[in-house]
């Protein structure tokens, strides 16, 4: 009992003297302090370097604030370890919202990405469109039925009256004549 009632005294005249300003009384709370809030605040994150820093800048809180410490309504520690926790709570939200930002920005992202896939293959239609009326009516008929209908070779045959050999050879030819003009346009 008299052991607690020192180390009490002690504080309260450590508590007294930082009011005060006296750097030694700073210096001896911190070293008393540090390693057990240390502790603490790493626990609650598990982050070494973040609960170092709120470690730092909850003893700079304290030196800041020294003259409204009251060491007559509560323990210092007490003060110290909520001090530390607002720290944390603030560390937490500043975490959270960076996480929330950076899901947002990789979802704007691959929305940006879909958007401009849409308009790529929406522009690349059209152009093709543009070229299908350049051909000669019977292969772009040929073609349409096999790209718009999924026709096969043969079931195109047997509607137009032609052979397969025939709607195949329209059907490379129309390939090979788009692949060449859209390259073309993408150069």
């Amino acid at each position: 009992m008299k052991a607690e009632q020192k180390s009490k005294d002690i504080e309260e005249y450590l508590i007294c003297q930082l009011k005060s300003g006296s750097h030694q009384a700073f210096e001896t709370l911190y070293y008393k302090y540090s390693g057990k809030l240390y502790n603490f605040v790493n626990t609650l994150l598990n982050d070494a370097v973040i609960a170092k820093d709120i470690t730092q800048h909850s003893f700079l809180r304290i030196w800041e604030f020294r003259e409204h410490i009251d060491s007559d309504t509560g323990s210092f520690s007490g003060y110290l370890f909520q001090i530390a926790k607002n720290e944390v709570y603030k560390e937490s939200e500043r975490q959270l919202r960076v996480m929330l930002i950076t899901n947002l920005n990789d979802y704007e992202i691959s929305s940006k990405d879909e958007t401009i896939r849409k308009i790529d293959n929406e522009i690349l239609n059209v152009q093709i469109e543009k070229l299908l009326n350049d051909l000669p009516p019977a292969r772009k008929e040929i073609f349409l039925m096999r790209r718009n209908s999924h026709l096969t070779n043969k079931e195109i045959a047997v509607k137009l009256n032609i052979s397969e050999k025939t709607v195949e050879t329209q059907i490379h030819r129309t390939i090979k004549y788009l692949k060449s003009k859209l390259i073309e346009v993408i150069n």
